[in-house]
C-alpha cells in the first residue's frame, strides 16, 4: 500500500538563504621595487570603490608609498605595526579615504617588525589573526615590501590571490621566480 503525499503549497515558498559575502583577500607582491606594487594596489583600490566596491587597502610597506599616494603619509599614528605588534583592532587605525575604501596606513615603525615576528609562535599566522575582524569587504587588498620579509611571508598566507606585477627585465622576471619559489613553500 503507498501513501499519497500532501501537494506542495504553491503560496509564498521560502526564498533561500543569501549567501555571505567572499571577501577577495588580494596582496599585490613582487620582492623587487619599482614594479608598480603601490600604484596598483592604489588604483585598483580606488577604482573599484568608485565602481560601488567596498575595499579595505593595508599598506605593509614601512616606506609607505600606498599611504602617502592616497594623502596620509601623516596620519598620526603607527598604523598597521599598532595592529601586528600591539594587537589595536584593525578599526582604530583605519582611515576613510572615500565612498568604499578604507586605508589601513602604513608607518617606518614598520621597518624592524621582521625582529618581533621572529620571536612570535606560528609568526607566518600573525596578520591573518590580527585581520581577522576586518569583515564586510569585497576586498581586502594588501600592498607589502619590495622584499622577502617574513611580514610579506604573512601576507602571503593571509591571501587568497596574488597579483605579481612584472616588468620585462631580469631582475623582476628572477623576483618572480622567488615568488613562486616561496608560493610552493607557503602551500
Amino acid at each position: 500500500m503507498t501513501r499519497k503525499q500532501a501537494p506542495s503549497s504553491p503560496i509564498h515558498p521560502t526564498p533561500p538563504a543569501p549567501s555571505p559575502k567572499k571577501t577577495r583577500r588580494v596582496i599585490v607582491c613582487m620582492f623587487k621595487g619599482g614594479t608598480g606594487k603601490s600604484t596598483i594596489a592604489g588604483n585598483v583600490a580606488v577604482g573599484l570603490a568608485r565602481r560601488s566596491r567596498s575595499v579595505a587597502l593595508v599598506d605593509l610597506d614601512a616606506q609607505g608609498n600606498t599611504t602617502d599616494m592616497l594623502g596620509h603619509a601623516n596620519h598620526g599614528t603607527n598604523g598597521m605595526y599598532s595592529v601586528i605588534v600591539e594587537g589595536v583592532d584593525p578599526s582604530k587605525v583605519a582611515v576613510t579615504v572615500e565612498s568604499g575604501l578604507t586605508l589601513l596606513p602604513s608607518s617606518r615603525a614598520l621597518a624592524p617588525i621582521d625582529s618581533w615576528l621572529t620571536m612570535q609562535m606560528r609568526r607566518e599566522q600573525v596578520l591573518q589573526k590580527r585581520l581577522q575582524t576586518l569583515t564586510g569587504f569585497d576586498y581586502i587588498i594588501l600592498d607589502t615590501g619590495p622584499a622577502f620579509s617574513l611580514l610579506n611571508l604573512n601576507a602571503l598566507c593571509f591571501a587568497t590571490e596574488i597579483w605579481l606585477p612584472v616588468a620585462m627585465e631580469y631582475f623582476s622576471l628572477s623576483g618572480l621566480a622567488q615568488v613562486q619559489e616561496t608560493l610552493h613553500m607557503v602551500k
